[in-house]
């Protein structure tokens, strides 16, 4: 739960967003990371998935994303074509779609 002065997940991602633009390189996964860990110390419950897709040339392309809740806050793609492959919960790294207790 967030404490008093916490900033909000809205300005978390602003930040980072506005971050990456003057950061060369400043991927997906750079991205979900850093509101990941800005969230986590801000006090708010949020997973860190990433994912994969296959192209219809048979390539096959990336994409990390932070969900809260069951939404995602950032990394939203323009299709849902990412399987998930690996999972940050609070309990650590996952493989998706495996039990944790």
């Amino acid at each position: 739960m967030p404490g008093p002065g916490a900033p909000t997940l809205r300005q978390i991602i602003w930040a980072a967003q506005s971050a990456a633009r003057f950061v060369p390189g400043a991927t997906c996964l750079v991205q979900s990371l850093s509101v990941l860990r800005l969230a986590i110390s801000a006090g708010y419950p949020v997973t860190l998935k990433i994912g994969t897709a296959k192209e219809i040339d048979g390539t096959l392309k990336a994409h990390a994303w932070v969900e809260h809740q069951g939404e995602i806050i950032l990394g939203a793609a323009e299709e849902n074509l990412y399987t998930p492959l690996l999972v940050w919960t609070e309990q650590g790294w996952h493989a998706a779609g495996s039990e944790q207790s």
